[in-house]
């Protein structure tokens, strides 16, 4: 009977003393001076348009002042909901074959020595270079594909690879005009309250 009740009480000292305890920041948000809050507006107000669009933060760099997201697949005919193709070309391109679309946003100074700064987007559109896999006979097969010694389907498996179809400079705009929106409402609110 004493050696469950040592093992509940260890098991409650052990559990109390892992819990974490958060810590303030070191410099807190009415201490930042002009610039530093300004990069901080954009830094984060990349990341809030990022995440509206619907892809998931890969890495966030303040260092660097780097945000960067996973590929995601580009928008389907039937996605009415998604902001990332505008055009009739981006629906059927997106219909017919796997697009993937990745965004990176760097955060620079909008001039040399300039307090302000400024979100500069790039997003590269990437076409999967692994065939489609379709399950078949309880093996996942390459669609069209000739096997190996033509006796039958070749079975495939692995990581896809990625082809670059260049840049999409009209996405890259409207993310850029949607980061620089939200930096400077966030920049009003910061103000506001000041």
């Amino acid at each position: 009977m004493r050696m469950p009740c040592v093992t509940v009480a260890l098991a409650v000292c052990l559990s109390l003393a892992g819990c974490p305890s958060y810590t303030t920041p070191i410099a807190p948000p009415s201490m930042l001076t002009d610039e530093q809050q300004n990069f901080e507006d954009v830094f984060l107000a990349s990341q809030d348009v990022l995440i509206d669009y619907g892809f998931d933060i890969d890495r966030r760099d303040r260092r660097r002042g780097e945000v960067t997201a996973d590929p995601m697949l580009a928008m389907h005919l039937f996605e009415l909901w998604r902001r990332d193709a505008k055009t009739g070309f981006d629906y059927a391109e997106g219909a017919l074959q796997k697009i993937f679309i990745v965004p990176r946003v760097r955060i620079e100074r909008m001039s040399p020595g300039s307090k302000e700064f400024i979100g500069t987007v790039t997003v590269e559109r990437l076409r999967s270079s692994t065939p489609e896999k379709v399950p078949h006979s309880s093996w996942f097969i390459e669609r069209g594909a000739p096997s190996v010694g033509g006796t039958g389907p070749r079975v495939t498996g692995g990581v896809p690879n990625f082809v670059s179809l260049g840049q999409d400079e009209a996405l890259a705009t409207r993310i850029a005009a949607d980061i620089a929106a939200a930096a400077t409402a966030r920049r009003a609110r910061t103000a506001y309250r000041r």
